[in-house]
């Protein structure tokens, strides 16, 4: 079931027409082969020893190629690299500098920016049976669509979204999807969402746009589950206490999943 229509989602490194590529060498200097094939793929030797060449949004396509160059030259470990836009670029030999695998890490994990920016990230519902074999709710789990059709899976999106250090961006933006996506559907009953209470430093600030977006669809805060793994449990106690105590004063319910044995959950229920 694909996610209904909202507001695009805006991705740093894909939100702009024009993108500067500077690289920053430690030694001050390339080697002259080195030096050749940058000057061939565009780049420009700025006044403060910085490598920069212009691209468009597709600055990956640059990336790969210029990548490819310091692997060969064994730089990649030591060389720094500034991805700046038309208005900062004054600013790139001061701006934040990544090592050029991160850099790497970030191109090669674009493509969870594109789907999400052309809303190719859909939202499914599988059932949950009640002991009367009735279906009494349902749990939402994420899954993106390639350019070619394929589906991706979730451990790949989770992957990427680490990558790209947009996890609590991404969890925010899909817990309102899904809502929506629910609201609009066939389904009925409870919806269990999956959240991280690890991210959430001010619950009413983190919940705000699912209460916002609850509110907004018509969907009773009651039906609405919070569903955390059992590897939270392992965190902060008192700082889960106080994610649950929140979510519990806006009417949502809370799930424990991953919970093997009744006497764990009675442990735990009794601790949140």
């Amino acid at each position: 079931m694909p996610l209904a229509q909202q507001k695009s989602f805006n991705f740093p490194y894909l939100q702009y027409d024009n993108y500067w590529l500077s690289l920053f060498s430690p030694a001050g200097n390339f080697a002259a082969n080195v030096s050749e094939e940058l000057l061939g793929l565009g780049y420009y030797k700025g006044n403060g020893g910085q490598w920069t060449a212009k691209t468009t949004k597709k600055w990956a396509d640059l990336w790969a190629r210029t990548y490819d160059i310091l692997q060969k030259a064994q730089l990649t470990d030591a060389m720094e690299v500034v991805i700046a836009t038309d208005s900062d670029l004054q600013m790139s030999a001061s701006g934040e500098r990544k090592k050029a695998v991160a850099i790497q890490a970030i191109a090669e994990n674009l493509w969870l920016g594109e789907a999400l920016s052309e809303d190719r990230v859909m939202s499914y519902f599988q059932p949950i049976m009640g002991e009367n074999k009735k279906i009494f709710g349902f749990e939402s789990f994420v899954r993106a669509r390639a350019l070619d059709g394929s589906i991706i899976g979730g451990d790949k999106i989770i992957r990427a979204s680490k990558a790209l250090n947009i996890e609590h961006m991404i969890d925010r933006h899909l817990q309102v999807q899904t809502i929506q996506t629910f609201a609009g559907s066939d389904c009925a009953g409870f919806l269990f969402v999956n959240f991280f209470p690890g991210f959430i430093h001010r619950p009413s600030v983190y919940l705000e746009g699912l209460s916002e977006a609850a509110k907004m669809f018509g969907i009773v805060p009651k039906h609405l589950v919070l569903e955390f793994t059992r590897c939270e449990t392992s965190r902060d106690m008192k700082h889960l206490k106080s994610v649950c105590d929140y979510a519990r004063t806006q009417g949502y319910s809370i799930a424990l999943d991953d919970i093997t044995t009744v006497e764990s959950a009675k442990k735990l229920v009794g601790e949140i």
